[in-house]
């Protein structure tokens, strides 16, 4: 017989709300997600790296400039995607503050 290796833990609220910003809004620095959340991310964001969710893209960044954090290949793999574009569209806040559903789709 074979073992199946043990399913990851599943995300915290905190790292879906991460995965859905950088997904949303990439690329962004961590200082820029920090600022969405109103907290501290740096350590969602080591989750989200180490799981290979989402990567630094280097091609944004460079020596001396912040990393440029994007999703990977295996997020949308993770979601059965095949490109971002076929994210639902991003929900915004109302007035009320409660989500609307927005025609805009993700930033890339």
């Amino acid at each position: 017989m074979h073992e199946q290796a043990p399913a990851p833990e599943p995300l915290s609220l905190a790292a879906l709300e991460v995965l859905s910003i950088v997904a949303y809004e990439q690329p962004i620095t961590l200082a820029e997600i920090s600022h969405i959340r109103e907290t501290d991310s740096s350590g969602v964001i080591e989750t989200l790296l180490a799981r290979a969710l989402i990567e630094d893209d280097v091609r944004f960044g460079g020596p001396g400039r912040p990393s440029f954090l994007t999703t990977t290949a295996a997020f949308l793999r993770s979601l059965g995607l095949g490109s971002l574009a076929e994210l639902p569209p991003r929900p915004v806040a109302s007035a009320s503050g409660t989500a609307a559903d927005s025609d805009d789709g993700p930033a890339a």
